[in-house]
């Protein structure tokens, strides 16, 4: 959103006004001076020498190496921005802040957090109804489009590398696309005629940019990048100025008058945790985010009734009204159980034309584009789904002009396990990756013994999810629990002699113990969901503690007596991904604040007690997305995912003994790639495992094109 100077420096003075800020002359001081040069453009050259030199008062012999001044003063401005937001500035229309990973100023719209889902509320009379992922489209009053009787596919994109989430315009004579293709390993926004022709480049950032949406007149294209912290930006779409329009957002969605976009706010969930977020409106050329809309009627949203606490939460897709009336399931998730079939989380929202959806879906070893009628009327899925695409790769995110014509991406993924060599005691990179496994099959779940020798994970190279075990000394692959119920969560003990995970079915869990030479399996545990970590002395096992309709906890199994032992819980956020150190003083984990933050801690090991949250110690600060924390095998780093850079990457903290955290958060391996990374699927089924000199974690290669 194009802000004026005026409000933004009058925003400034009510917040240097403010008591967060009135008797801190630094961080005034900071503030002032970094708002004032972004606002004359020239927030890209704020570094961190020349604001040293600029605002600190250093001489041009300052080292920042040494010297950590801004990057520590920063980490202060920003936490006391969410203060001041949180509290005196809850109502301002205008947020300025400082995105992690940079120096330079966001000037963005506020979104009252009283009113982003008062349009749900009055439906529902107190029940949870959670927006999640997947805006599919406002209702589109439009006449009914032909559908041809046969599908004559067009390869539109022949890239060697990664094209992908297609977006066809109303008219069909464009098709706007996200792609590496301009050789910088990122994904920009491209847009094509639908006849063939060049392609024209519309975005040049480093961060990814993705899921464009075209408005109904086709002269622009809303998209989420993950630049400054992710968010809503529109693009003229034949090329032009990029403007933001909602922070955070992803699936921007048109409505049918192009005066407002739908979007949707939050975590894509995983193996574990379902999706959780919010959904927005907010007008098409910037402003606060609005809970209605004066056209179309109505969104298409994937919700659950559920609480977000609830161990097996229920989604489906429903129908809202924008203005006021009562949320409506669209019955395709029983549709979908019916024929067997089962939507992708990551395989974009239906496309809701006048009378049909149109998604992805997969059955059997296929995943394919499916249609089937929707009687918007009744607002309710009419007769079972026609698959419409047979193809092997995955064809996913349609996208649906008026003439019947479709734009969808067809998509290869594989999921394979690496190594990354690493200095044992500085957390550093000493080599390049190590491909582990190789083929086909998706290799997930990573979990290594401590000696680094032996490796259990997942595949579904025989079909379904499968126990397997490497040695990595002699490159021996063995099945060691296989057949019946898809598996889940493999830990190797640290000796490397037994394994244990999960299996799920009906909305019940069950754990088991293997041999990692294998042979017949030992139950642990019913009504457990996941194994997450065994103890050094392989006496206990860390499990998921559900306590419906409390949140997700931690608990403790002693093998010699099976008893689960309550050990962190807390009132209102779900833990996860405990670990216990190496030196068994210590355990680790992560507490999600919140659908789009997570924080992790360490907190002591008391046995036999649990641990209040007032002994735990935090490792980050949580701002980001940062989780599934692994230690060093000498106890003295702390390994994780974080998404503090806009990608997902491997950072680390040195810890003393005491677990205090030494110095700041440092970057071991960055994955800035579209085609590797880190970013696809799971979060869970990277499983990060720190072993003596080496990383090891599933990584994701992802190739595409356009048809």
């Amino acid at each position: 959103m194009t802000t004026s100077p005026d409000a933004v420096r009058s925003q400034l003075e009510k917040i240097l006004a403010s008591p967060r800020f009135v008797h801190s002359e630094r961080l005034k001081r900071f503030l002032r001076y970094v708002v004032e040069e972004g606002l004359a453009g020239r927030g890209e050259n704020l570094k961190e020498y020349t604001l040293a030199l600029a605002v600190f008062d250093k001489d041009e012999s300052h080292d920042t190496s040494q010297d950590p001044i801004v990057r520590v003063e920063a980490r202060r401005l920003r936490a006391r921005l969410k203060e001041y937001y949180e509290t005196d500035g809850r109502k301002d229309p205008l947020r300025i802040e400082l995105p992690k990973g940079s120096y330079a100023p966001a000037f963005l719209p506020a979104a009252p957090p009283s009113r982003k889902t008062r349009w749900i509320a009055p439906a529902i009379a107190g029940t949870a109804l959670m927006a999640a992922i997947g805006i599919a489209s406002f209702y589109r009053f439009r006449e009914k489009p032909v559908v041809p009787r046969e599908w004559v596919l067009k390869r539109l994109t022949s890239d060697s590398g990664l094209t992908t989430h297609p977006a066809i315009s109303r008219d069909g004579t464009r098709v706007a696309f996200a792609s590496d293709r301009g050789g910088e390993n990122n994904l920009e926004i491209w847009v094509q005629p639908s006849v063939g022709g060049d392609p024209l480049r519309l975005t040049h950032h480093p961060s990814d940019d993705y899921e464009p949406a075209f408005s109904p007149d086709a002269t622009r294209i809303a998209f989420r990048s993950d630049r400054l912290g992710g968010g809503i930006y529109v693009v003229p779409a034949l090329g032009g100025e990029v403007r933001a329009v909602a922070p955070y957002g992803r699936n921007p969605s048109f409505s049918p008058d192009g005066k407002w976009i739908a979007y949707w706010v939050g975590s894509v969930g995983g193996d574990l945790l379902s999706p959780a977020g919010r959904v927005f409106i907010v007008p098409a050329s910037g402003g606060a985010a609005q809970p209605w809309s004066p056209d179309g009627r109505y969104l298409l949203f994937l919700g659950t009734l559920d609480t977000d606490t609830a161990p097996e939460r229920r989604f489906d897709w429903w129908t809202a009204p924008v203005a006021s009336g009562r949320p409506e399931k669209a019955g395709l998730g029983d549709l979908l159980q019916r024929q067997g079939l089962a939507m992708l989380p990551n395989g974009g929202p239906p496309e809701w034309t006048a009378d049909a959806l149109l998604f992805t879906a997969r059955g059997g070893d296929s995943t394919n584009l499916w249609q089937v009628r929707f009687s918007s009327s009744r607002r309710r899925v009419v007769g079972p789904a026609a698959r419409i695409t047979f193809g092997t790769a995955l064809e996913m995110y349609p996208s649906a002009a008026l003439d019947g014509r479709i734009a969808f991406a067809s998509v290869t993924h594989n999921s394979d396990l690496w190594s990354q060599p690493v200095e044992p005691h500085e957390g550093v990179v000493a080599g390049e990756m190590q491909r582990l496994t190789e083929g086909p099959a998706n290799e997930i779940f990573p979990s290594v013994s401590a000696d680094g020798n032996r490796l259990a994970f997942l595949s579904d190279r025989s079909g379904s999810l499968d126990v397997w075990l490497k040695d990595l000394r002699s490159g021996v692959e063995t099945s060691v629990a296989a057949g019946g119920l898809p598996k889940r969560y493999p830990r190797i003990s640290p000796s490397g002699s037994r394994i244990v995970y999960s299996e799920q079915a009906g909305g019940r869990s069950a754990s088991y113990l293997v041999s990692a030479a294998g042979g017949d399996r030992e139950t642990l545990c019913e009504g457990c969901s996941r194994a997450w970590g065994w103890s050094p002395d392989e006496a206990q096992i860390l499990f998921q503690l559900e306590r419906p309709p409390g949140p997700l906890g931690v608990g403790a199994l002693r093998l010699s007596t099976r008893q689960i032992t309550p050990l962190l819980q807390h009132a209102t956020w779900n833990l996860a991904n405990p670990g216990f150190s190496p030196d068994s003083h210590w355990v680790s984990f992560h507490a999600i604040l919140s659908p789009v933050r997570r924080q992790i801690f360490v907190a002591p090991v008391k046995p036999g007690a649990p641990v209040g949250e007032e002994g735990w110690l935090p490792v980050t600060d949580g701002q980001a997305l940062e989780r599934n924390a692994a230690w060093s095998p000498d106890s003295s780093l702390l390994y994780w995912l974080s998404e503090r850079d806009a990608f997902r990457c491997i950072w680390a903290q040195r810890l003393d003994r005491q677990a205090e955290p030494q110095g700041l958060p440092f970057p071991v391996l960055h994955l800035h790639q579209a085609r590797r990374s880190l970013s696809s699927g799971d979060v869970g089924a990277i499983g990060l495992a720190a072993a003596p000199g080496k990383l090891i974690f599933s990584a994701s290669e992802v190739t595409g094109s356009v048809w």
